[in-house]
Parts: structure tokens; sequence; C-alpha cells
């Protein structure tokens, strides 16, 4: 059976990268926990998300089970928290799953809107552009109606084949036997399948049973194979939709605002305005985000194995009067059998689960590639511009000059605008990220959207004044049969800023933290040189009073290092005046009586040579 390949972004954990040796005994344990399995069993992507991912909502009953099929591998497992709502879930898996395809299939409405309105074959409008007006509706919405319908259509029933593990169908939901034989087997779906998706969100670290699927499956692997690790916030798949229906939204409204005679940069007023609804939708959606990431490192530093929690336990073991099967005792016994003592499987948290969440949160909530198709619907609506001038008799003219004009345009909105306004609201966001109660949320969430519609107008005046400014330079006619270069040069500037912007603005929602907490070895940490950052240990013997620095490349400029105690104090406060970093840091002493004591070194404002993957070492030399 063929499986289909994760998008978005992917953690690759290999021989050479973060993930802790296995231990000796952990094949061996491994191999008990799998002698326990009677079948392993996957269910289609298209099973786990027909009718709108109606499994998520529902409760599960008996007959779900047999939707899923016995087989040797599985695709991908999905790992999730189910205390989350399930809406936010389904727009993310939806567009990962089908969101390519939905695109593609979009697009080819879309172009055959396009063209079929060319040619009369489907029925147009009868109105003609007055001359000398460059902004003017198109005479259809064919190509913007096609693809969107063909997209929601093929976003909502693709027919996907590939194989995934789903708990609440691939275990037996009512029959407490077979269920705790599922349970019991989870090892081997986690050992059998190729890649691993976690939804995450704020209560994901909370629940025992995703911890678990974590940890394991990242030990499963042994020193030669890799682990793929695919981490998506559920808010992704909401917030990129939200995105993609502002700008479809926009298309549609100046569409008939143009049809009341307001053109030109008049239209740039209006425009903040029309995007208000779904903007600060939009905002409040990525604040919430980023505030759950913030939690992340207090989640992963604090996790205990006591304090984990399963629903079962939550439910006191009874939901709607029906006895409920506990949980907790069937995931500690497999904790025994893949890794011993309680001890040892917290430490895997530490050791191998941290580093992969910590990375991968270093980027963007939203994947290029997946913002793109959530948001190619727009560029459906420059299509019915390009058939709208392409028919009437001031195209046909001009020879298509202004038909190229609004193509070449539309790519620049849809691959430059959208793309940057993405980045400046993550951006924002990001600083503003407290909740401050309904009212100044609310407000807040204005504020953010204010500050980020000058940058959207500025972006869509770029088109606008290079066309403005050819006008001006070269006049009349000339500059009207150049009008496809313009557009060009304009697009090419709106993308180049989209692609700077996204690929250099720094946009990780909460510092690094690295976490270690074994007093008995030199402690050792790093962070990578994409912003600022800090290392973070934990200690329960007496705390160290000096550092010592090492680079894999050389620091080009840094301006400070600070140490911090829990208390707040900081310890140590290094500003760099000629930019060298210093080879050791020396602490002031500290009362020895402390049972824990733990602080962070906090770089700031570093800046590396090349790749952008360089890292700082830091050793702990504890005494």
């Amino acid at each position: 059976m063929e499986h289909q390949r994760s998008e978005g972004g992917r953690h690759n954990l290999g021989p050479n990268e973060e993930d802790a040796p296995v231990p000796a005994e952990f094949p061996e344990r491994q191999a008990r926990a799998e002698r326990l399995v009677l079948q392993v069993r996957a269910v289609t992507a298209r099973h786990a998300l027909k009718v709108f991912g109606r499994i998520f909502w529902k409760r599960p009953l008996a007959e779900t089970y047999d939707l899923s099929f016995v087989t040797e591998s599985i695709g991908e497992l999905w790992s999730h928290s189910w205390q989350f709502s399930p809406v936010r879930k389904i727009f993310t898996l939806l567009l990962l799953k089908n969101g390519l395809m939905a695109a593609v299939l979009g697009s080819v409405g879309a172009l055959a809107g396009c063209l079929l309105s060319i040619f009369h074959i489907l029925p147009v409008g009868e109105a003609e552009p007055p001359r000398g007006l460059w902004y003017y509706p198109a005479r259809s919405m064919w190509s913007f109606g096609l693809g969107s319908g063909l997209f929601l259509l093929t976003l909502l029933a693709w027919p996907s084949q590939a194989s995934i593990f789903l708990d609440r169908i691939c275990i037996h939901q009512s029959d407490p036997r077979l269920k705790m034989e599922g349970v019991m087997s989870i090892g081997a779906f986690l050992k059998r399948s190729e890649r691993m998706l976690v939804l995450w969100d704020a209560s994901y670290m909370q629940r025992l049973w995703c911890v678990f699927e974590v940890a394991a499956f990242l030990k499963s692997r042994s020193a030669d194979q890799e682990a793929h690790l695919q981490i998506v916030p559920v808010h992704m798949g909401s917030f990129c939709l939200v995105f993609g229906m502002a700008g479809a939204s926009v298309y549609v409204i100046v569409w008939i605002v143009f049809m009341h005679g307001v053109v030109g940069w008049e239209i740039l007023v209006l425009l903040p305005i029309i995007m208000t609804p779904a903007g600060l939708y939009a905002i409040a959606d990525a604040r919430a985000y980023m505030r759950s990431v913030h939690t992340l490192q207090e989640q992963l530093a604090s996790f205990s194995l006591r304090n984990s929690r399963c629903s079962c336990c939550d439910w006191n073991h009874v939901r709607n009067g029906t006895p409920v099967p506990c949980d907790r005792d069937a995931i500690g016994h497999c904790i025994g059998e893949w890794f011993g003592a309680e001890a040892e499987f917290e430490h895997a948290i530490h050791s191998v689960v941290l580093p992969a969440f910590t990375s991968r949160f270093g980027e963007h909530l939203v994947p290029f590639r997946i913002f793109l198709v959530a948001t190619v619907p727009l560029f459906w609506g420059m299509m019915d511009l390009v058939a709208g001038y392409a028919i009437s008799e001031r195209g046909r003219e001009e020879g298509g000059t202004v038909s190229l004009w609004w193509l070449f345009a539309g790519f620049g909105i849809w691959l430059g605008v959208l793309p940057a306004s993405c980045v400046w609201i993550l951006a924002l966001t990001r600083r503003l990220r407290a909740s401050r109660g309904r009212i100044l949320n609310a407000a807040v969430n204005l504020l953010i959207f204010a500050l980020a519609a000058p940058a959207l107008c500025f972006m869509l005046g770029l088109q606008i004044a290079v066309r403005d400014l050819a006008d001006l330079v070269l006049g009349g006619d000339l500059a009207t049969h150049l009008l496809p270069l313009w557009a060009g040069i304009g697009s090419s500037l709106q993308i180049s800023i989209a692609l700077l912007s996204w690929n250099f603005a720094k946009l990780r929602a909460v510092d690094v933290a690295l976490v270690r907490t074994d007093p008995q070895r030199a402690q050792e940490g790093g962070f990578r040189s994409r912003g600022d950052g800090f290392v973070k240990w934990q200690s329960s013997s007496a705390p160290a009073t000096t550092f010592e620095l090492s680079a894999e490349s050389n620091i080009t400029w840094w301006k400070g290092l600070k140490v911090i105690a829990d208390s707040g104090d900081v310890l140590c406060d290094l500003g760099i005046q000629d930019g060298e970093p210093p080879a050791r840091c020396e602490l002031p002493g500290v009362e020895q009586h402390e049972l824990l004591f733990s602080y962070k070194v906090e770089l700031w404002k570093a800046k590396w040579p090349g790749h952008h993957h360089q890292r700082l070492g830091l050793r702990d030399t504890a005494h």
C-alpha cells in the first residue's frame, strides 16, 4: 500500500541529532511489549475525516471499530488530546491531508472558468470598462466560483487512502477486554508506524496517553532509523482558512464596491474596513496559539508522571452512567515494559521529547506551502479580472496587456501581499499575546489590526505605484504597452518582501528551553541561533558558579548574556561592548542549603554567520 507523505514541517531525529542513545535493555522490553499484540489495525484517512470528521464529534460506538482493518504497517499515527475542541483539529487535518489536491483541482476549475468565459461558452455580463480606468470588475465570477466550489468539495470529500492510526477507531471503545488489549498493543502500533503526526494544543503535555505515545515513538527508532515526527499546532488549519476566507471576501466585496464607481487608490482606504471581521478572528486565533505555546516550556520542565492525567480518571471511571475502563493502569504497564522505572520515563521526556518539541516550535505557526494552499482562492478571483478585460472591446484593442497586468498582479497579491501580512500579524500577536479580559482583548485585537493595516496597504500600493510611476516617466501609449512588465516588477517586489519577512522575521512564540535533570553529570545544553533564546538547567545538587562557553562556529556579534535565578534575580549580566563572547562566566556565590536550584542562561541579540542552525553550547561546571 502506498502511504501519503506528511505535509507541513517535519522534525527528523537521526543518529547524529538530538535523540538520546537507546539503552541496551530497551530492545528486549520493546520485544516483550510487541508480543502482547493480537493485531495491528489502521484506518484510511478518508474514513477518519468523512462527514467533517464525525468521529471526533460523536461518542465512539462499537461499529466505529469495524472501519479499521488489519495491516502489517501504518503510514501515520495521529496523536492528539481529546480535551481540545474538535473543530480546529478537523480543519487542520483536512488542510494537511486534502489541501494540496483541493488547491490543484480548484486551480483546474478556475482555469476552465477563465477560458470558457473568454470564448463566450459561459455567459458573461455586458458591462464595458470605461476608458482610462484600470480597475474595474470582471464581467463574470466563473473562475472564482468554480475554483472555490471544487476546492471546498475536494477538501471535505477527497477519498484519501493513506493508512493512519486513530485510537478511537483502531482500539475498541465499548468492550473492556478488547480495549485493554488495544492499549497494551500500543507499542506495536508505534513501532510499525512510519510517521507520527502530533496535533498539539495546550492540554497535550498534560495527558499521560499523549506523552507516552511521543516518548515511545521516538524511543522505538533504532540508531540507524529516522523518527519522522511532525508537530502541528491545532490552530494552524483555522488560521490559514480564515486568512484565505479574508482574501476571498475581499475579492467579492471589492467586486461590489467597483460596481458603485469606487476605483484606484480609494479602494486602499476601504480594504482594511472590508477585512476587519475575518482579520480580527485570525488575530484572536493567533494570540490564543501564542499563549498556548508559551506554556509549553513550563509543562515540559515540570512534567511528572504522577501529575499527568487520563480522561477516564477525570470522569471517575463512569461516563453517562456507563463504567469506563481505566487507561492509567494499562499505560503504566506499557511504561514499565518500554522504559522500566518511572524515573527512566520522565528522563526520556526531558532528553528526547523536549528537544523534538522545542526545535519545532522555533519555527512558524504556518508552513509556507500550507499557507499558499489555503489562500489560493484569491488568485482565482484575479483570473476573473483577466477574463473580464480579455473579452472587452478595450482589451482587444490593447492586445491583452491589461489582462496580463491583472494576471501578474494576482500572483503578487497571492504570493507576496498575503504571506507578508501573515508574518507581520504573527509577529505582533507574539508580542501582544497576553490575555487581558474580554474587553481589553478586543481592544488589543483592534490595535494589532490597526498596526498591520498600513503594512497591508503599503504592499498593495507597490503595484499601483510602479504602474503610476511608469505612466509619469514614459507616459501614454508606451507605458500602456508595457503594462505586463510593470506588473511583473511590482509583483517581484511584493514577493521578495514576503520571502524576506517569512525567512528572517523572529516569529518564535517562546524562548527555547533545554532542561537537564541529572545531577550526577556535567550538565550541557545549547540553543540554536535563530532569534533570541535561553538554556535552562535544574539540579538537585549544589549549583555551579562557572559556565564554560563554546560554539560550533564563531559568533560574529552579540550584545549580552544574563544568568537569572528562579526568583528573578539577575545573578550575572554581561554587557558585551566589543562583540567578543567571554570564555567563562563567573557567578556570585549562592546558598548551598537550597534543596532545588534552577536558573536560566539568556543570550540575546546574537548573530551567527552562514546557516541559521549553528549552536552555542554551555557547560555547567558543577562541583
